[in-house]
């Protein structure tokens, strides 16, 4: 516990997607195309499932990412 992580979720499409990474249920970054989140200490607290989506006019796709303890 304690090191650094970083989630980015890239997705491409046409138009251009709005993409967001979600945590318990709350949206915690989102921008055009590319999302990125950076946890600078990661404790028990930030273990879980983000999940990625990506939305345009013409759908949407997700995309979960697992922050799990390392081992020693």
């Amino acid at each position: 516990m304690g090191g650094s992580a970083k989630i980015m979720c890239e997705f491409d499409g046409n138009p251009i997607p709005n993409v967001t990474i979600t945590f318990n249920d709350t949206i915690i970054a989102a921008d055009l195309k590319t999302a990125v989140y950076e946890i600078k200490s990661a404790t028990k607290e930030r273990f879980g499932t983000y999940l990625c989506s990506a939305t345009n006019v013409y759908g949407s796709s997700n995309h979960a990412v697992q922050l799990k303890q390392g081992g020693k």
